[in-house]
């Protein structure tokens, strides 16, 4: 066995045994191996998915073969072929010789096969139109051939999405110009790209399989089809099927320095037959992200949008997401502003299986190397008003069977979607999305499955109003096992033994001030319980409500956070895992920033704001008590966890909150003879020029600081 290191985003450690790849895999399935390896920026929308296996053969076998019949040089081949059960087992095909017909041997039953053609012709009138064939209700109990071919999807849906202006959102329209070989524009239009999500589900039970497609900028059609590209064509199908499209549009920018503009809307088909569907102007709702960038990503930015589902698909939490990115965008200052209008509802109307959420997206770079990705704290239209819908990282879960609730009868029980007492109004949130220093949300696995034992580490960096910071680029990770540091590189895990992570993650700049996260986790595979506790999220709220970590007075504020001790179950014969939320000790503890001055800091926990198994303990804390002077009135935070098999967690968010009265009363004003200037604040941390009136912090080029009056 072997191991790779890689810290591109989002860090993440998995050891497994090694196991022989399968060419054609149950939908679902997870290679095994042991790596050390990093998410992809772009997961997957596949991720409802991940929760499939195989049907239980019972002794019969058939073999079906498969042939794909269609023009080359309009459609692609499917990427992938779902042969699907009612309840969402079964098997994902690749032909992966592109020969157009290839055998799976399935077991004996009645199955959805669903796949989908997309048109490539640049002289098609429907070019980038998914036509989704489904076969419904396929009695397989014998060796049997089956033909696919886009010529079956013969029901056209055409969608007119409007924006809030009542205007058609669409491309550039114009021709395909055989003899040049280009695409000549005849009129231009008002987006430049627009991403579509395709979701097939069974009513009442939750999503079959999902499809994306991606239109940028011309699109050769005539005009009154220039929309055609997000249109869809499928074949006939019961009224049991539900096909829903969530549309992310990329509005064209009207000048070089202004932010851009993204339109999110959505459409559900109760019987998918033809016909039109649109979008309605009045349910749009405006919001504007603001980002930091981090210290890693301020010489080359990018911004983008995203969607994201979570909820319970066939009696069992599902979630998913998916994003587009644009780089190289127009920057100001350190900040950078992200425009939406969003036009989608709770859940569905027809099918309530999901909540749909959306948030933007900032992506830091450094001289064309992502040091990191910020997603926005997912909202949703409710009642009319913007609302943040925390999910902390468990609505960043899906590649894995890490999730959370009890199983009994086969079914999950006592999840919850998103944490009640975590969402708020967006007005609410005060401060810029990545201007905090995150928590470190650790999610470990470790079970023992074939008398081998299997470990994986995640760290989700979440920030104060829910945004999660993909950033672990600029993380340093070692690992202690059985007490000696080994190299991650080459380590190679034996039996059972007692782990010690250390996450150092530098990549952290607030009001100036340099910060980390640095976290520790620990836990003995010896122990019926593996799991090491750890915080969830974490905000804090001022008198008024506000989500903020800055207060005039320590009396202004109070800290709220969740966290939990998820003792992981795997059940082998589901091919599923669950984590139980079980009681552990906790100790909160505040310094002066920078200092070790470390003083208790009273919380008490909130039985009645308890999700358990969901999410864990509720704790509450007044910032009346703490005393002190920080730099610019900035304090540390650290958190002691430990359960009851000794499994702990030791974390620092530095710096965590800001009382503006304590801040340094007097500065040192010892430096070289030859410092300069690097920027001055106010007392309250903002930064100032030179001609402001008042009491001014100033920052010199050796780190020294000095007060004057001005």
């Amino acid at each position: 066995m072997c191991a790779m290191l890689g810290m591109t985003l989002q860090a993440q450690v998995e050891f497994y045994p090694d196991q022989m790849r399968t060419v054609s895999k149950p939908v679902g399935y997870v290679d095994s191996k042991v790596r050390i390896t990093t998410s992809d920026m772009q997961q997957s929308p596949m991720s409802s998915n991940q929760t499939l296996k195989a049907p239980k053969a019972n002794g019969e076998t058939c073999t079906l073969t498969i042939n794909l019949d269609y023009d080359r040089e309009i459609y692609t081949a499917p990427f992938f072929i779902d042969v699907i059960t009612d309840n969402r087992e079964g098997y994902r095909l690749f032909d992966f010789e592109m020969q157009g017909t290839f055998g799976q041997s399935v077991a004996a039953g009645t199955y959805h096969i669903i796949c989908m053609f997309w048109t490539i012709s640049p002289t098609s009138t429907h070019r980038g139109a998914p036509f989704f064939v489904i076969k419904e209700s396929v009695e397989i109990t014998e060796d049997m051939t089956l033909t696919l071919s886009p010529e079956d999807a013969n029901n056209h849906i055409v969608l007119k999405n409007y924006g809030p202006d009542g205007e058609l959102l669409k491309h550039d329209y114009g021709f395909y110009d055989s003899e040049s070989g280009q695409l000549v524009t005849l009129a231009e239009g008002n987006v430049d790209e627009t991403d579509a999500i395709y979701d097939i589900k069974l009513k009442g039970e939750g999503s079959i399989t999902n499809f994306t497609s991606n239109i940028r900028l011309h699109v050769p059609t005539l005009e009154e089809q220039s929309g055609a590209g997000c249109d869809f064509y499928i074949s006939d199908v019961s009224d049991r099927f539900l096909l829903t499209q969530v549309r992310i549009c990329k509005g064209k920018q009207r000048a070089v320095d202004d932010p851009f503009v993204f339109y999110v809307s959505y459409f559900s088909t109760d019987n998918v037959k033809v016909g039109e569907l649109e979008s309605t102007p009045e349910g749009y709702v405006y919001h504007m992200d603001t980002y930091k960038y981090s210290p890693y990503g301020l010489s080359q930015v990018g911004v983008g949008a995203g969607w994201k589902y979570t909820g319970l698909d066939y009696n069992q939490p599902s979630t998913g997401r998916t994003s587009v990115g644009y780089y190289d965008a127009p920057k100001n200052g350190e900040t950078y502003d992200v425009e939406a209008w969003i036009n989608l509802p709770l859940t569905d109307p027809i099918d309530n299986a999901y909540s749909y959420l959306f948030n933007t997206i900032a992506f830091d770079y450094n001289d064309g190397e992502p040091w990191g990705v910020i997603y926005g704290s997912p909202m949703t239209p409710l009642d009319g008003n913007l609302t943040h819908v925390n999910v902390g990282h468990h609505g960043y879960q899906g590649s894995y069977n890490n999730l959370y609730g009890v199983i009994n009868d086969n079914k999950y029980e006592g999840l919850m979607t998103a944490a009640e007492a975590f969402s708020y109004p967006v007005e609410q949130a005060l401060g810029d999305n990545g201007d905090n220093c995150p928590i470190n949300a650790v999610n470990v696995t470790t079970y023992e499955a074939n008398n081998q034992m299997r470990t994986s580490l995640t760290s989700y960096f979440t920030g104060r109003y829910g945004e999660m910071f993909y950033n672990g680029m600029g993380a340093n990770m070692t690992l202690k096992y059985n007490g000696e540091e080994v190299d991650l590189s080459t380590f190679q895990p034996s039996g059972k033994g007692t782990w010690e992570f250390a996450i150092n993650n530098p990549n952290v700049e607030v009001d100036g001030l340099p910060g980390h996260n640095t976290t520790t986790v620990y836990f003995d595979q010896n122990q019926e319980d593996m799991t090491p506790p750890s915080i969830e999220m974490l905000h804090f709220k001022n008198g008024d409500g506000d989500v903020t970590d800055r207060f005039a007075t320590a009396a202004d504020g109070t800290m709220e956070f969740y966290a939990s001790d998820f003792h992981y179950h795997y059940y082998p014969d589901l091919w599923k895992g669950a984590f139980e939320c079980q009681p552990m000790e906790m100790t909160v503890e505040y310094a002066p920033y920078g200092t070790e001055d470390w003083n208790e800091l009273a919380v008490e926990e909130v039985p009645e704001l308890f999700l358990k198994p969901g999410w864990g303990y509720f704790y509450r804390g007044s910032l009346a008590g703490v005393t002190g002077e920080g730099e610019k009135g900035w304090f540390d935070l650290r958190f002691r966890l430990q359960d009851a098999s000794g499994n702990w967690m030791d974390q620092v968010v530095s710096p965590a909150f800001r009382i503006d009265d304590q801040a340094y009363s007097s500065v040192a004003t010892v430096g070289s003879d030859n410092a300069r200037e690097v920027a001055r604040y106010n007392l309250a941390g903002q930064r100032i020029d030179a001609n402001t009136p008042g009491v001014a912090i100033i920052r010199m080029s050796d780190g020294t600081a000095r007060k004057v009056i001005q």
